[in-house]
């Protein structure tokens, strides 16, 4: 019988078609809040709670306030509130399960059959029209990679058996083709095996020689410099704005008007970046929380006496976020609880 929990953070996994993972985040903060210590949870209560008025005093200055900043400072949060209370990480787990599978099922097919189904994008962007990457349930190829992750991280801290659905995940964080993901996934290897990942190494190395399409897709940087062409609408509205209240607090929200995205090339007013998005989204104030936040993260994990996740930690709050935004998405919950749990000394081991 599947508990509510495990049900609560599978929805939890999911963003498309319908956005569950915004309306389980509140009712999965506030299971664990209840569940957990009262005076400690309190305290975290305070600190998010003086974090949400800055965010709010932001989107009350600004006429281009969006609702969506406040999830942000929802899933982390959860994310914590959960990762001091929950003791199963198998929970987590399992949990990640049917979305990683539906996206790696619907990916299969769809590169069989020739033709993009839900859950999964074709890569004709990166020069591999051939090939349809997993999404699953996820907004994004990044999300989805990050989900693949963590399944993999627990796996590998809690030296689980290596069996089909390892295998299973590896293949679906390949196949993304996405560079974050493969980076963190090599970081895992580095950490956990690191004669995988000096055969990873050699593997890729032949690959892109030998590989005319792996060559342009990993080598090409047509992407990144979409990347940097994307950054502009974010460079106009907050650092060109010159304007004290908004360097300090930001804009407010995570999209720029219409008026400035059509004076890009891409004339998208959402920002990809998440430094930008913090910037734009927080200002001054909110980027330097959150730097002390994860420098406070990083702490702990020394306190606990995992200094492997360090690496971790940096690469993923700090230097995968420049490729990407998955503030917005559970992935920042989920990959949170994960370290947090996994370093907490009373967790439940169960291996599989």
């Amino acid at each position: 019988m599947i508990s509510w929990s495990k049900l609560s953070w599978t929805l939890l996994t999911i963003n498309v078609p319908i956005p569950f993972d915004k309306l389980y985040v509140l009712i999965l903060g506030g299971y664990y809040y209840r569940k957990g210590d009262k005076s400690i949870c309190a305290k975290i209560l305070i600190i998010f709670t003086l974090i949400t008025a800055i965010a709010f005093l932001s989107f009350i200055l600004n006429s281009t306030r969006n609702l969506l900043i406040f999830y942000p400072i929802l899933f982390t949060f959860t994310a914590i509130i959960a990762g001091i209370t929950e003791k199963n990480i198998n929970l987590i787990q399992t949990a990640l399960l049917p979305n990683i599978y539906y996206g790696i099922i619907s990916a299969i097919i769809a590169t069989c059959i020739g033709s993009e189904l839900p859950g999964t994008l074709s890569l004709l962007s990166k020069g591999l029209p051939f090939i349809y990457a997993p999404m699953g349930f996820s907004p994004t190829l990044q999300v989805y990679g990050t989900l693949c992750i963590a399944w993999l991280l627990i796996s590998l801290e809690l030296k689980q058996k290596k069996n089909i659905n390892f295998y299973i995940v590896v293949f679906s964080s390949i196949l993304t083709f996405n560079r974050a993901t493969w980076i963190f996934l090599f970081l895992l290897l580095l950490i956990y095996n690191r004669k995988y990942a000096i055969l990873g190494i050699i593997a890729g190395i032949i690959c892109i020689v030998s590989i005319d399409f792996i060559h342009e897709s990993l080598l090409s940087s047509s992407t990144l410099e979409s990347r940097d062409d994307l950054r502009v609408g974010a460079a106009i509205s907050y650092w060109n704005s010159n304007n004290l209240i908004v360097y300090l607090l930001g804009r407010g929200s995570h999209l720029t008007t219409e008026d400035i995205a059509e004076r890009t090339i891409w004339g998208r007013q959402y920002i990809e970046n998440g430094w930008d998005f913090i910037f734009h989204s927080y200002g001054i104030i909110g980027f330097i929380i959150y730097t002390n936040a994860v420098l406070y993260f990083i702490y702990i994990m020394i306190k606990r006496g995992y200094k492997k996740f360090i690496l971790f930690i940096i690469y993923y709050y700090f230097i995968e976020q420049i490729l990407t935004n998955e503030y917005l998405t559970s992935s920042l919950s989920i990959i949170t609880s994960t370290l947090l749990i996994l370093s907490n000394s009373e967790k439940e081991i169960i291996n599989t």
